[in-house]
Parts: structure tokens; sequence; C-alpha cells
């Protein structure tokens, strides 16, 4: 596609956009992955564009999907799943082979780390990435976040029903909500289970070396440790967890806190996940599903857990690598920032010893076709692209801000104070504060329990979003697609939750 052609595409095909912190290293692997992919035979995600800038955290990683593809995949993957329900299940399960062939060869790996010869790293490395980037291609599978099963469900439920959309949106969300708890509420859960361990314990005054040397909390610390070592990785970095850190973050959390308060955190996580299974009978009850709509759901009910299983394995796919690139790092003597602003084969290249580029920022807009070479695009016409997609989406959307309601909450309208928020580690959230962002992810959780209410650009039914959402109780409107475009910090805002639309009250708070 040349730079014309590429103009002319995006003037005349709609982009779904999110935003992250994100290496070009995980870009060129990710989405080469995606195009390339033949787990749905020739119906594959292509093609993909991405920005990035290395070397700048600040300024977010965008990729964009044109919408079109996107919807013509998903619509094929539940064809799929109609013609042969078992054979689309048993993609999931191959997906987490692949998983389980990751963790092997990183244990394998820890084994001998500190003893490989810098001539092996570019072996360990190709292993790592080449079952990394098979997982990639079934992980596409989710990449619509849900938008099939809504565009699906809550179609006929409107018409069929003659109900509203919005509480359309609300009953599709609590039907296809995932039975068991998801990981990221089970961790919590985990965690506050360590709080009271320690509340109740002896150790005032104590050290993590006193919290280790007790048997059962010892026990507690390395499972939570095994169980959720990725917990605090994005698409950059693996912030690694530590014996040292989670006794920090212990004594943090029960700083200002009785056992009183920890148990009913617990209690609240039980009530709420019952809350929605009483929710799912009852709506159960009043509807009457014909065989084609039993089915829809049956879908969306695989696809909606398969989401959790998903983020999870992703983290760890990426933990691995990352904490592989800051090892080799090290042993070539160069900085772990400067690897992952190479794409792969750059990347091999100075694995098998070629000279390390110097550190600086560069601007990358890069294509991603089925059966292409990636075609990049450097410094000011990769930023006027990215500026043009975004004016393009402005334009064709207007100013209104509407979503799809993914949880009501308890009352018709909130009100509050908007914070956007792309980097959750870098950047401060206040509790009582409305999160806007383009779309959560893992490491968006631990500010997600201090919002009012959430709003994010991108995702459906779904997205990581709108199931956290739901289990911690707090509203949600996703798929706003421009908030974090319209928004600015401080803005005060009204959340309608029974029509998925977001107003800007009083923009004179905001924060420049």
């Amino acid at each position: 596609m040349t730079l014309g052609k590429l103009e002319k595409y995006l003037e005349e095909n709609e982009v779904d956009i999110q935003s992250a912190r994100c290496s070009l290293f995980v870009a060129d692997f990710y989405f080469d992955a995606y195009v390339d992919s033949k787990i749905m035979g020739d119906n594959v995600i292509s093609p993909i564009f991405f920005f990035v800038k290395t070397f700048e955290s600040k300024l977010p990683f965008y990729q964009m999907v044109p919408k079109k593809v996107l919807v013509d995949y998903m619509k094929n993957v539940y064809s799929e799943y109609l013609k042969e329900p078992a054979g689309f299940e048993k993609k999931i399960r191959e997906m987490s082979q692949l998983t389980a062939e990751a963790d092997e060869i990183w244990r394998n790996y820890q084994k001998r780390k500190n003893d490989l010869p810098k001539e092996e790293l570019l072996g360990i490395f190709d292993k790592i990435v080449s079952v990394s980037k098979k997982w990639c291609a079934y992980a596409a599978l989710g990449e619509d976040k849900g938008q099939i099963i809504n565009e699906k469900i809550t179609g006929f439920l409107v018409k069929k029903y003659k109900m509203a959309e919005a509480r359309a949106q609300e009953i599709v969300g609590a039907l296809t909500h995932p039975e068991e708890t998801s990981v990221f509420n089970q961790e919590r859960k985990d965690f506050l289970k360590i709080c009271l361990e320690v509340l109740k314990g002896d150790f005032a005054g104590g050290n993590v070396n006193k919290f280790l040397e007790n048997e059962k909390s010892r026990k507690m610390a390395n499972q939570y440790l095994a169980n959720y070592f990725w917990i605090k990785t994005d698409f950059y970095k693996a912030e690694k967890i530590t014996p040292e850190s989670l006794w920090e973050e212990t004594i943090e959390q029960i700083k200002n806190k009785k056992e009183s308060d920890i148990r009913e955190e617990l209690e609240n996580i039980e009530v709420v996940q019952l809350k929605i299974k009483k929710e799912k009978e009852k709506i159960l009850t009043g509807l009457n599903f014909s065989k084609e709509e039993k089915e829809y759901l049956k879908f969306a009910q695989i696809m909606t857990a398969w989401q959790d299983l998903r983020k999870v394995e992703m983290m760890k796919h990426f933990f691995y690598i990352f904490s592989f690139l800051e090892d080799a790092a090290r042993k070539i003597g160069t900085s772990y920032d400067v690897l992952v602003a190479c794409p792969v084969e750059k990347l091999r290249e100075i694995l098998k010893g070629k000279k390390i580029p110097p550190e600086k920022s560069e601007k990358f807009f890069m294509i991603a076709e089925k059966e292409n070479i990636m075609k990049i695009i450097e410094g000011e016409k990769a930023e006027g692209l990215l500026k043009k997609v975004l004016n393009l989406e402005m334009e064709r959307l207007g100013a209104e801000l509407k979503g799809m309601v993914a949880n009501r909450g308890k009352t018709g309208k909130i009100r509050g104070i908007a914070k956007i928020i792309i980097d959750p580690d870098r950047q401060e959230f206040k509790k009582g504060e409305i999160l806007v962002t383009s779309m959560t992810r893992v490491e968006f959780v631990p500010i997600m329990r201090r919002a009012k209410a959430i709003i994010t650009d991108e995702g459906g039914i779904a997205a990581h979003a709108a199931i956290i959402s739901r289990e911690l109780g707090i509203p949600c409107i996703v798929g706003t697609k421009i908030a974090t475009k319209v928004m600015k910090d401080r803005d005060e805002v009204e959340m309608d939750m029974g029509k998925g639309i977001v107003k800007i009250i009083d923009k004179n708070k905001r924060q420049y």
C-alpha cells in the first residue's frame, strides 16, 4: 500500500482506535501474527495500522483497525462457531497449550540464565517469540471485544421485546457475564486474605523477613507470586512482583484499615458475583429465547469468558519476553529501552552481535497487511498520518459522546470530575474521580477500584472494562470512540446510564 493509497483508504474507511503504552517491538510481532494467522483459514484481520514513538512513554501507541475488516472477520468467526462449535472451542484450548509451551520454555531458561553465554541469547529469543507469535494468532479471535455479540444479541432484544437499547445492552452484559469470578477479582481476594493474615498475626513492627518466617503467610505469599507474577505487566515492560514488594503493598493497604474493613470488601466481591448470578436467572425467566437466539447467547458466553483467559495469557507471554530482554540488555551492555525500540528482525541482528543503534526518539506509522512485508513510514510523515486518522474519526462522530452501557450502577445519572488516564502506573488518580481512557487493561484494575464511574473510547460487551465494572459494581459506558479526545482533565461530566450518553457539564474546572 503506497502512501497515496493509504491516505485514500483512511479517508474512505472508519477505523477502531485504541491507545496504550506499547513498544515498537511488541507491535511488530503482534500484528505480524494477526495478518499472517491461519487459525480461521483465509480470514484474517488485515490491514492493521499502528503508530508508535520510541523512548517517549508519555505519547501513547495507537492501534488502528478498519471497522469493516473487524466486523467481517468476527462474522466469519461466528459462522465458524455455528458450523462446528466443538472445533471452535478446540481452538481456544490450542491457544492455552501454546501458553503452557511458553511456561516450559521460561522454566528451562530460568534454570540456566545466569550462566547463559551471549552467543545463546538469540536461540532463546527465537524460541520465546515463535511460541508467542503463534499464540497471538489465536488472540485475534477476541480483538473486537464483543462487538459482534452486541450486534447479534442486543438487536434482537430491542426488536423482539421492544426494549430500549441501553436496557438491552445491560441484559446482554448480565447474561453473558462469566459464571466464575474474573481472575482480577480472584487476585484481589487472595491479596486481601494476605492482608487479613498480617492484621491477625504478630507482625507489629516487623518486616518482610518476619512475614516470610511465618509458615502460613509464607505459603500464601508464595502461592500469590506463583499465580499472579504477571499482574503488573503492560505492553511495554514487566514489573516484577517480589516478596518485598508484596509485603510493602500489604502494609500500605492495611495502614488505615481495620480487619472488619478488609472482611467487608471480601464479602462485597462475593455479594456482587451472587447479584449478577441472580440477575441472570431473573432475566432468563422473563424472556423466551428461540433456538437461534440461544446459540447467540452460548457463543457470547464462550467469548466473554475467554476474554478473561486471553488477557491473563497475553500478560504471561509479554512477561516472559520482556523479562528475557531485560536480562539480554544487561548481558550485551545496552538499555532495555533500546531493545524494545527495535522491530523483531533488527533486534535479532543486535542479539547476533551487530552494533547497537543510538538512543534517539523516532516516530513510526506502520502498516501490517496479509502476505506483505510490513511497511514503515517514519518521522513527520508518520505523525501527520496519525493526526489525519484522529481528525477523520472526530469529523465522522461529531461531538456526541454515546456508548454502550456495560454496567448501569445504582442511579440513572451520575455526575463527577473526569480524569484522562493513559498510563495508570505513572499518572495520579484520586478516589471518586471518573476514569476516562481508551480501553482498560490489567494494569488499570487498581485505579478502577477507586473510580466513581468508567468511560472508555473502545470496547464491547466482552471488553475488560465491561467485565470488571460489573464485578466491581461500578457504572461504566464503553465504546464512546472519542471520550479521550473531546474531554479534558477536571471536566465535570454527566453520564446518563439509561441512554449511554455522556455530556460535558462544566469545562471551567479543566486542568492545563
